[in-house]
């Protein structure tokens, strides 16, 4: 049997997704972790595969992206249906 590597992992694979559609948008990593509600640094340690998100992060980054219009982002505070996310 021929072990996954972490491109070939569906869990990447939905993270790598995730990163071209924030750079797509002119997000930066930190824009990311605040309109979240994602503490400082986590967007970057789940593209860099450090940590792996948990569902619920990935559904709460999935939305800030595709559901939320990236026009419409507030960057100078969280967006109020994120508060503070827990940590993961």
């Amino acid at each position: 049997m021929v072990a996954e590597t972490r491109a070939d992992h569906p869990l990447s694979l939905t993270v790598d997704h995730l990163k071209a559609r924030r750079l797509r948008v002119g997000l930066s990593q930190a824009d990311l972790d605040h309109v979240a509600g994602f503490p400082s640094g986590r967007v970057a340690h789940w593209e860099c595969g450090m940590q792996k998100p948990s569902l619920a992060s990935l559904l709460i980054w999935a939305d800030c992206l595709y559901q939320l219009a990236p026009n419409r982002l507030n960057l100078s505070q969280s967006h109020p249906k994120y508060p503070t996310h827990r940590s993961d």
